[in-house]
């Protein structure tokens, strides 16, 4: 029975990047991806000046740990996402491991951040959320930041 006095149901199209078993579409794929390496570079930016200023003692080598553990958390969550992105497009997750070969991964991460998705259900659930205008923003907001910190590291 519907309740004419209960509030309208409303979606706000958010998939949560956690979800084990859900698809993820591409706007979401860049903004989260980008997420991911904009900490990751920040933690290893703040690790190496620390392991710069404290050279010779065991808090350098402590700053090359957690570089070493930073890049790995960053790889598992990029093939996490490159999973997610792979059953949206209908593919097994396993082509994820084309990630690790150099050649093959670049072309890999071009497919997932081209390609159209299936629009209706498939094996790996439903269709993502459609992502809005701030997904957009914030996308070309943290490429924009890794490519200024990436000058800047360079300078």
């Amino acid at each position: 029975m519907h309740d004419p006095y209960a509030p309208p149901a409303v979606s706000t199209g958010y998939a949560r990047a956690p979800a084990r078993h859900a698809r993820i579409g591409r706007l979401r794929f860049v903004a989260f991806s980008l997420s991911c390496m904009a900490g990751a570079i920040a933690l290893v930016l703040i690790a190496a000046q620390v392991a710069i200023i404290f050279k010779r003692s065991w808090i350098d080598k402590a700053a090359v740990i957690v570089i070493i553990l930073t890049v790995l958390a960053m790889l598992i969550c990029l093939l996490y996402l490159c999973r997610r992105r792979w059953n949206d497009l209908g593919r097994s997750g396993w082509w994820s491991a084309l990630l690790l070969v150099p050649a093959a991964g670049l072309l890999a991460l071009v497919v997932l951040v081209i390609a159209e998705a299936e629009s209706d259900s498939n094996d790996f659930g439903p269709a993502p959320p459609e992502g809005g205008s701030w997904l957009i923003g914030y996308s070309m907001f943290l490429g924009l930041m890794i490519v200024l910190f990436v000058y800047l590291v360079r300078a």
